[in-house]
C-alpha cells in the first residue's frame, strides 16, 4: 500500500508540471553532517553510556508555483547514520541476526567474531519525504500535507493540515494545524531475545497561533500546541540497570504533552532584526522544560542579497518521573534514558546565504552555510556542520 501511494503521489505531480509548463520550480539542496558525542548514556546497554552518533543527511527542499494562488512544496531526504549505542545492543544482544535468535537474516554470529571486531561500527539509513499543497482562498490559506520516513527498525506514516487567517490587511493572523503519524516500532525483547514484531506509535498533534504586526519593525507571535501519543513508547534498544541486570526500559503507553510559545522581533534597521523566542514544555510524564533564544538576522549586499543568522540556545528541563540512573528493584516504569534526566543545555550557531542574481535558464542561485554547536550537562555534545545550494528554474 506505501509503495502504491508513492506513485499516486508522483503521478499528481507530473498532472501538476505538465499543465503549468510557465510556472517556476525553487530548489534547494542542503547538506547536514551531525557528529554527536558523549558518555553519559545510562541507557546503554554494556554500561558505557557511549552515545557517539554520526549522520550524513542531504535534504532536498522544493517548491513549485502552480499558478499565483497555489505552491506544491516537496521535501525528500535520506540520512545514512551510524549509533553507537545500537551497535553495541544489537552486538551484545544478537539483535543484528545472531544464530537462535529472530533477528535480521544474512548477519554472523557476532559473538563469534575477534573481540577487537565485535562492536563494528553498523551503517543504517533512513528514507523519508514530505509533501505539502498551499493554496490561497482570499484571505485564507489551506495547507493539507502527507509524508513517510522508513528505516529499519521504524516506520512512520503521517499526513495533517494547516489552516491560515489573514486579518486587517494581513496585519493579523490567526493560525491553526492538526497532524496524525501512524508510526510503529521493532522492540527486542531481552527475555526472550527475539523481536516482537512490528509494534504501533500514533502521535496526534494541533497547534494555534496568533501573530500580529505591532509597528514598522516589530512582530509578536503567540502559540500553543497539544500532543497526545499511544501506544509503544520506550525506546527500542534502550535498557536500565537493575540490581546489576540489563532489562529493557518500560515506559507508560500514553503521553499527553501541552506547549506554549512567544515569538518577538524587532527591526535595529532596514538590514537588523533581533529576534527572542521561549517556549515552555510540559507533560504527564511531569517532565517541565524551559527554552530561551535570542538571535540575530542581518541583511547585506545589495538589495540584502546575503543574510547571516547568528542565534543562541538556553534549555533547562528537570527530570522525567521515571527516570533513575539506575534501578534496585523492578517498578512498573522504569527508564535511564539522558534524554529524560534532568539537564541544561547551550546552543549556538551562525547560518549564512548569499543570492547570486544570474541570467538564464538557472537564476537566483543561492549558495549557504551552517555551524552548529550543541553541548549539554548530562555529557553530550554535538556538532551540525550544513551547506546549501538553491535556485530556481
Amino acid at each position: 500500500m506505501a509503495v502504491i501511494k508513492k506513485y499516486l503521489v508522483a503521478a499528481a505531480l507530473l498532472v501538476c508540471l505538465e499543465g503549468t509548463s510557465q510556472a517556476r520550480l525553487k530548489y534547494n539542496l542542503l547538506y547536514n553532517i551531525f557528529n554527536q558525542d558523549g558518555s553519559g548514556g545510562k541507557q546503554v546497554y554494556d554500561g558505557s553510556g557511549d552515545q557517539a552518533l554520526i549522520v550524513y543527511e542531504p535534504v532536498l527542499f522544493m517548491d513549485y508555483d502552480i499558478n499565483y494562488k497555489t505552491v506544491l512544496s516537496g521535501t525528500f531526504l535520506v540520512d545514512t547514520f551510524s549509533s553507537a549505542s545500537d551497535a553495541i545492543f544489537d552486538t551484545k544482544t544478537g539483535a543484528s541476526g545472531g544464530a537462535g535468535t529472530s533477528g535480521r537474516a544474512g548477519k554472523d554470529n557476532e559473538e563469534d567474531k575477534p573481540a577487537a571486531m565485535q562492536i563494528a561500527r553498523k551503517w543504517e539509513q533512513r528514507k523519508a519525504f514530505d509533501l505539502s499543497l498551499s493554496h490561497r482562498m482570499g484571505t485564507c490559506i489551506i495547507i493539507p500535507s502527507l509524508g513517510s520516513s522508513d528505516e529499519e527498525d521504524y516506520r512512520s506514516v503521517h499526513g495533517g493540515i494547516n489552516l491560515l487567517k489573514s486579518f486587517a490587511e494581513d496585519n493579523f493572523t490567526l493560525a491553526a494545524g492538526f497532524i496524525h503519524f501512524d508510526d510503529k516500532a521493532m522492540p527486542f525483547d531481552l527475555n526472550t531475545l527475539h523481536f516482537l514484531g512490528w509494534t504501533p506509535k500514533i502521535t496526534d498533534s494541533c497547534v494555534i497561533s496568533a501573530t500580529q504586526i505591532l509597528g514598522p519593525g516589530d512582530i509578536a507571535l503567540l502559540g500553543a500546541g497539544f500532543t497526545r501519543q499511544t501506544g509503544y513508547l520506550s525506546g527500542d534498544r534502550n535498557t536500565v540497570d537493575l540490581a546489576g541486570i540489563r532489562v529493557s526500559e518500560v515506559l507508560p503507553d500514553e503521553r499527553n504533552k501541552i506547549t506554549s510559545t512567544l515569538r518577538l522581533v524587532h527591526g535595529l534597521s532596514g538590514s537588523l532584526a533581533l529576534h527572542f523566542d521561549y517556549r515552555y514544555y510540559s507533560d504527564d510524564w511531569q517532565l517541565r522544560a524551559h527554552t530561551f533564544e535570542p538571535s540575530l538576522a542581518l541583511g547585506f549586499g545589495e538589495a540584502d542579497a546575503g543574510v547571516i543568522h547568528l542565534f543562541y540556545r538556553y534549555y533547562v528541563q528537570n527530570g522525567a518521573a521515571y527516570y533513575r540512573d539506575s534501578f534496585t528493584s523492578k517498578l512498573v516504569y522504569m527508564t535511564s534514558d539522558s534524554d529524560l534526566q534532568g539537564f541544561f543545555a547551550s546552543e549556538a550557531g551562525l547560518q549564512g546565504t548569499y543570492r547570486l542574481d544570474l541570467k538564464g535558464f538557472l537564476s537566483d542561485i543561492e549558495l549557504g552555510f551552517g555551524i552548529i554547536y550543541y553541548r549539554r550537562s548530562n555529557d553530550l555534545n554535538a556538532a551540525i556542520y550544513q551547506l546549501s545550494f538553491g535556485g530556481e528554474f
